[in-house]
This record gives structure tokens, C-alpha cells and sequence, in this order.
């Protein structure tokens, strides 16, 4: 379920991101869209570490090279953030902590490799999600071109990526949204 919901909050909240950040902070704060820009990958590094690091480290008792990979990417930071934010400020600061997000990720999955096949990880489920994922691209971009109110264009993307992605991944027939989209007719006829 992570890879299907992944792919898209990464790409999503980096199209929606000036909005987002105009909405909730207003103008005085638009310089912070940069950071959530670059903090929306730490959703796919996130993923990552919850994959190599909870269900393949932990789950076999190696959390021991978990907190190797942690501790790795602890160092990692403070080494890059000592470089990067005081050129870059804020934006440096998550640029440092995407990076060593993605260290921890995959040292994990280094760790952790006689435990998983890299077809368990990597596989075409995950690929029809990056790519039904990326046409928010496009979508995003129709959108703002036409020069709505901030309020109406975040809704209008959130509300058309949302039907494309569903569109994109029936027509690649993905056994997981199938199945999520058959539960919840199944659950709208019982309650009618």
C-alpha cells in the first residue's frame, strides 16, 4: 500500500507546494516552497527506511545495523548541514536531511539484502505508480497557467491528480487499486 500512496504525495506536494505554503502561511513565508519542494522526496526516502529498516532489519533482529545505518546518517547531516546551511539556510538544512534520509535508506537496504529479493522491492507495480504519479506534471502546470485564485488552483490540482492517477493506474489494471476501489463499492451498497 506505501508504494501506492508514495509516489504521488512526493510529486503532488512538490507541484502544490507555493500554493500550499501561500494558503496555510501566507505571501511573508512563499520563500519556504523551496524547502517543501525538496522535503517531499523525504516521503519516498521515508518509505524506504520503513521498508529495510522495520520490515527487513527489525523483523529479522538486526537492530543492531539499524542503528549503524541511524547513526551513519545522523553524522551525515551534521557533517552536510555544516556546509550547506549557512550558504543556503533553510533550504540547505533539507537538502541535508533528504540526502541523509536516502543514506539511511539505502545503507538499510545494503544491510539488509540477504533478507529480501530486489524484486520484492523494486517491481512493476512501483513503476505504474511513478509514472500514473508524473502525470501530475502536466496537470498541474494546465491548471496554473489559466490563473485561477491560489484557493481554486490548489483544489483543482489536488482534485484532477487525484481522478487522473486513480484513470492512469484502471487502465494499467493495478491489482491494488482494483482491489481497494472494489472494496469501498462493496461497502457503499451495504450501507445504502
Amino acid at each position: 500500500l506505501s508504494w501506492l500512496l508514495v509516489f504521488p504525495m512526493c510529486i503532488g506536494l512538490i507541484m502544490i507546494s507555493d500554493e500550499l505554503i501561500f494558503v496555510f502561511a501566507g505571501d511573508a513565508f512563499s520563500p519556504a516552497a523551496a524547502s517543501l519542494k525538496i522535503g517531499a522526496l523525504r516521503v519516498v526516502a521515508i518509505a524506504i527506511s520503513g521498508f529495510a529498516g522495520a520490515q527487513v532489519l527489525v523483523a529479522n533482529g538486526e537492530e543492531k545495523k539499524l542503528f549503524t545505518s541511524l547513526i551513519a546518517g545522523i553524522t551525515f547531516m551534521i557533517a552536510i548541514d555544516f556546509m550547506l546551511i549557512p550558504a543556503l539556510g533553510h533550504v540547505g538544512a533539507m537538502i541535508g536531511a533528504v540526502c541523509a534520509e536516502f543514506l539511511m535508506g539505502g545503507l538499510q537496504l545494503y544491510l539488509g539484502r540477504k533478507y529480501f529479493s530486489l524484486d520484492m522491492f523494486l517491481n512493476f507495480s512501483m513503476l505504474k505508480y511513478i509514472l500514473a504519479a508524473l502525470t501530475f506534471i502536466p496537470i498541474c502546470l494546465l491548471i496554473k497557467s489559466f490563473e485561477f485564485s491560489i484557493i481554486i488552483t490548489l483544489m483543482s490540482c489536488v482534485l484532477a491528480c487525484i481522478i487522473t492517477y486513480i484513470v492512469v493506474l484502471i487502465i494499467l489494471k493495478d491489482k491494488l487499486i482494483k482491489k481497494y476501489l472494489t472494496k469501498g463499492f462493496k461497502r457503499g451498497k451495504e450501507n445504502l
